[in-house]
């Protein structure tokens, strides 16, 4: 029933043909709001059936007689980022596979329900269904990728951001000052094939700003297929040995503002950060491994966010639960709100994460909250207010470093006179 269901919905959407050999009119699905009918199209905007959808706005699509509306399958209106703009994608998804076995043998269908019950059964199993499909769109699509490396008898670890666009993967590392700076960086597939190496060694700007960041460009067709598979890890060689890890997408990249490597005795990890300045609201997605056992389950963890000010230390607490312990890095998220004081610490770069297990907090993982890994830089050209007699400008450089810090660098004109 589920496959003919499907079935049926492709056969509108794409616009079959019927038996008399007319063509079937065609449900008009378009991301943006046809000018005669609103003016100006609307980019942050999707139409499907006729109808507009706000951004984030959901629906059961209606195919109209005989079929109706379709209940088992979940549509949305799905924000995407393109070209610096916030468009809208319809993205649909089949939910009849997620809903939960019937405990008795002639469960039975309701109207206006997509999974079945039991005759006399009160609650709806509909409402227990979670889909998050701007999530599954990012996961899936997105060009953002994060590892955590660590290795046998290595005590410290690094974390890092990969970013692919037109053929170049761009890559940045943060680790601590034990490990040391790292003397190779290398690509394998997943059988520990090399890809490709790179030998390291500090440029000015990575003196300045201690971030380890590069570029791979031109990378070939088959390798950019290891990365979209998530079949490739990457591995750094530092004094300490070598220490690795799955090049992987995770939710929370394309929007990261802070980073942090997660470190202690039993584990490494790192945070992916976001706030709402606004509101105070942050969320963060915490990606870890080595303080809990494979396949543990529902373990209580303690969450902590903590700053210290002028003798006044500050802490925020949550506490949550992960359901089961897998091979790779395991993930909790959360949500929480911060004060002035918070938010102040984390943009100076004072605010620690710490995640330990509630019944085992020896086994704890900290970090040190700093901005995004990237080594981007910023700049801007300097012109004078009123235009004086002599000729004069300049370029001012502002570049952040790996502690929250930041250096501007100028270079003005004035005449025939060059300062630095």
């Amino acid at each position: 029933m589920q496959s003919i269901i499907v079935l049926v919905l492709v056969y509108f959407l794409t616009g079959a043909v019927s038996g008399n050999g007319r063509r079937r009119k065609e449900l008009p699905i378009s991301d943006v709001i046809p000018a005669e009918q609103d003016g100006k199209p609307k980019a942050s905007e999707c139409r499907f059936g006729g109808e507009s959808y706000e951004l984030e706005q959901t629906w059961h699509p209606d195919l109209g007689p005989p079929f109706g509306v379709m209940y088992c399958v979940h549509c949305e209106c799905v924000p995407i980022h393109k070209k610096r703009r916030i468009v809208g994608r319809v993205r649909c998804k089949n939910i009849k596979t997620e809903c939960p076995k019937p405990t008795c043998s002639d469960p039975v269908l309701l109207p206006g329900r997509c999974c079945k019950v039991c005759p006399g059964q009160d609650d709806n199993p509909d409402l227990t269904i979670t889909v998050d499909l701007e999530r599954e769109e990012q996961e899936k699509n997105g060009r953002h990728y994060a590892a955590v490396l660590t290795g046998p008898g290595v005590p410290r670890a690094a974390t890092g951001r990969f970013y692919f666009r037109k053929k170049t993967l761009q890559y940045s590392f943060l680790f601590g000052e034990e490990l040391g700076w790292p003397t190779g960086l290398t690509f394998l597939d997943n059988t520990n094939n090399i890809l490709e190496e790179f030998a390291l060694s500090k440029t000015a700007l990575q003196n300045r700003t201690e971030k380890l960041c590069g570029a791979w460009a031109r990378l070939p067709r088959r390798y950019r297929r290891t990365l979209r598979s998530e079949d490739m890890a990457v591995s750094l060689t530092t004094k300490l040995g070598t220490i690795s890890g799955k090049v992987l997408k995770y939710y929370g990249l394309n929007s990261e503002l802070f980073s942090g490597l997660l470190e202690g005795y039993s584990g490494a990890g790192t945070a992916i950060g976001s706030v709402s300045p606004g509101t105070g609201s942050i969320h963060a997605n915490i990606l870890f491994k080595g303080i809990v056992k494979e396949g543990e389950k529902n373990i209580p963890f303690i969450i902590k966010f903590q700053m210290s000010h002028g003798g006044e230390t500050r802490s925020v607490e949550e506490a949550v639960v992960l359901e089961s312990v897998g091979p790779d890095l395991n993930s909790i998220e959360i949500r929480t709100v911060f004060d002035n004081p918070e938010l102040e610490a984390l943009g100076q770069g004072e605010l620690t994460l710490s995640l330990a297990p509630t019944l085992n907090p020896s086994r704890e993982l900290s970090a040190k909250l700093v901005p995004r890994l990237s080594c981007d830089i910023f700049d801007c050209i300097l012109q004078p207010v009123e235009t004086p007699s002599g000729d004069a400008n300049g370029i001012a450089f502002l570049t952040l470093h790996a502690q929250a810090g930041c250096s501007t660098t100028l270079r003005l004109r004035a005449q025939t006179k060059l300062w630095i």
